[in-house]
């Protein structure tokens, strides 16, 4: 079988952001002078948008968790409609 160690639901961003302070070369606003990347891991938690600022090892090892995540819900649904065949006969699959 498989191993799924880690899994996660939600999304990772990876945002470059502009500097606050006027002084800061960073303050121009041009891409490549934007501070970052910062990274950020949203998810749904008991129905509310959580947002979540994680360190680029944190990132890593989140972006594995949701591709995990992914890929068993893909095997869920092709089991579902394999057990549908099953009881169901052939092209009796709902949708």
């Amino acid at each position: 079988m498989f191993s799924y160690c880690e899994r996660a639901q939600g999304t990772l961003y990876s945002r470059k952001k502009p500097c606050g302070r006027p002084n800061c070369r960073r303050a121009s606003g041009k891409p490549e002078d934007l501070h970052g990347p910062y990274y950020e891991w949203n998810r749904r938690v008991d129905g509310r948008l959580v947002h979540r600022i994680v360190s680029e090892t944190q990132a890593e090892e989140l972006a594995k968790a949701i591709a995990n995540r992914r890929e068993i819900e893909a095997l869920l649904k092709d089991w579902e409609g394999i057990t549908a065949e099953t009881v169901l006969g052939p092209g009796k699959r709902k949708p």
